[in-house]
């Protein structure tokens, strides 16, 4: 005659797990535990309720034990196949790169383990974004040094001089990278676009010197003496040109919070490379002048196919016209000083009515996030209805794909992807990879805007977001947050909705969402005292 909440009583008292004080046993203090935690359904049929005319009675003479499967809270698909969804984060401090590489390498031998029907499919990899962000970069600085080789030889037209100034670019670059590795950086997206800007510059003050150098040879300097007086007539020059790039970025230092985080890395390179090139300049430079330049003879200069008779006369034209524009610069200064602030005016009120700003521009990383919400307490298999619905529009619609990650429902409330990602019986995620950018003629941001069209024709639907991100550099983020602070709930609320339906109505404005939660629907259930009386019963029991 024992009752349910008995029963009860028993199984949460068995079910522990807790230490249980000390033990000393010769030289050694152990602390002990009790190990009773259920790891089985054949443990909980075993547990002792009682005696019962000097038998012992176990739970399974008076219940049924039996494993079952957990009612489904959550369906996932992949590519319209059932999947399960695994999600790995990073360390603080570790090299995403580093840790997807590993990962991808542990995941491709766990495949071969795998039956043929069973196969793991990467849904994102935020090391995609700065693996290609780092490639594309690199292909950058390695155009940027052919063409800085090829306009200082089409000017100069000596292939010594062209290789004393470019000695300076890999002579800067060295430095740079000796500071990232004392200074505990890596090579990033930041550090390879300050590299990308100051290439350029590396080479400006070697050029200076080297064309002074030049001048004095064929004037009949030796190369020696050139090198000698001509650098010292130019050196005070260089060094004011550096210090002006100088003082542009080594202010980016200074910076703090998150704008410290994007350009204090980048002001420092700049600062470093451009400082080692003047450095360079006025002390590689004239050494290595002084050792290979040589006067040309006037038989090698005057070839069909020379410097002097292809180039020359070009940059002579260059110069008379320079000269010409000067000479009437000089005798026209109060129209040259007024046109210059006219235009740097003009160019100001351009720029605040025609050029859009925004803080960091979206790219195209191929892939499309949606999040979509039905009515409060509306059940998983009607939220997976309207899944499939959206499923069947993209396999149709968006032939870019590569890949389809839908879930339906709520993550169980102590995983991992809980903490990241918005679940709940009412709530659908959607997941598309598409083909790279060279492979498919609509945008990304085409793409979601058709998606979002879609999902806005359906009635159950309450709130939905499309982004085009999987936050490689913030791109997915909202373009703008509007808080409202109050006492009142309500009144807060009809607030919102009063501004959201505003802020609809403006041009360009889309995926307008309130974060507060609407109330979700409850039965309330009234008990008859007088009914659980008679039964033997209270509150509690019920």
């Amino acid at each position: 005659n024992m009752s349910i909440e008995q029963i009860g009583g028993i199984l949460r008292a068995e079910n522990l797990n807790m230490p249980s004080g000390n033990v000393e046993m010769g030289e050694m203090n152990y602390p002990l535990r009790v190990q009773g935690e259920f790891e089985s359904s054949e443990q909980i049929k075993n547990i002792v309720l009682g005696n019962f005319q000097g038998k012992t009675v176990f739970l399974k003479d008076v219940a049924n034990v039996n494993d079952s499967i957990r009612k489904m809270t959550i369906d996932a698909k992949m590519n319209g196949k059932p999947g399960i969804e695994m999600m790995v984060q990073k360390k603080s401090g570790a090299n995403t790169v580093k840790i997807a590489r590993e990962i991808k390498k542990e995941l491709g031998k766990l495949q071969k383990t795998l039956p043929s029907d069973v196969k793991i499919m990467t849904i994102f990899d935020t090391s995609d974004f700065i693996t290609h962000s780092i490639n594309n970069l690199s292909e950058t600085l390695l155009f940027a040094f052919i063409f800085v080789v090829l306009v200082v030889l089409f000017f100069l037209g000596r292939w010594r001089a062209t290789l004393i100034i470019i000695l300076t670019i890999p002579i800067s670059l060295i430095v740079a990278f000796i500071y990232l590795g004392v200074s505990g950086n890596t090579i990033n997206i930041i550090s390879l676009s300050a590299l990308s800007i100051a290439i350029g510059m590396v080479v400006d003050d070697a050029i200076v010197v080297l064309e002074n150098i030049t001048k004095h040879i064929e004037r009949g300097s030796t190369p020696r003496e050139a090198s000698i007086y001509a650098t010292n007539e130019v050196w005070l020059a260089v060094i004011a040109t550096t210090l002006t790039i100088v003082a542009v970025f080594f202010p980016m230092t200074m910076v703090s919070g998150l704008a410290g985080i994007m350009f204090k890395q980048l002001g420092w390179i700049v600062t470093i490379t451009i400082v080692t090139s003047a450095l360079a300049a006025i002390t590689l430079t004239p050494m290595l002048s002084s050792k290979m330049l040589i006067l040309q003879s006037k038989r090698k200069k005057t070839g069909r196919f020379s410097h002097e008779r292809l180039v020359v006369p070009w940059l002579n034209k260059l110069d008379n016209f320079y000269v010409k524009t000067l000479h009437w610069a000089l005798h026209h200064r109060r129209t040259v000083v007024f046109g210059a602030i006219g235009i740097f005016i003009g160019s100001l009120v351009l720029a605040g009515y025609f050029v859009k700003a925004e803080f960091l521009p979206q790219s195209d990383e191929g892939q499309i996030t949606a999040y979509v919400e039905l009515p409060a307490g509306t059940r998983v298999d009607e939220s997976v209805k309207i899944a499939r619905l959206v499923e069947d529009y993209i396999n149709r619609e968006i032939p870019e794909k590569t890949l389809v990650s839908t879930t339906a429902g709520a993550y169980d409330e102590a995983s991992f992807a809980a903490l990241f990602t918005k679940s709940g019986s009412n709530i659908i995620n959607f997941t598309i990879a598409l083909t790279t950018v060279s492979e498919r003629e609509r945008s990304v941001f085409e793409i979601a805007d058709n998606l979002r069209t879609f999902i806005g024709t359906f009635p159950e639907i309450t709130k939905y977001n499309v982004t085009t991100s999987q936050g490689g550099m913030m791109g997915g983020s909202n373009t703008v947050d509007v808080e409202i602070f109050g006492y009142d709930l309500e009144q807060t609320t009809a607030l919102a909705n009063q501004v959201a339906e505003k802020v609809k109505k403006l041009n360009g404005a889309r995926d307008v969402t309130i974060s507060r939660e609407k109330a979700k629907p409850e039965l309330r259930i009234l008990l008859d005292q007088e009914k659980m009386s008679q039964n033997g019963l209270n509150t509690a029991t019920v």
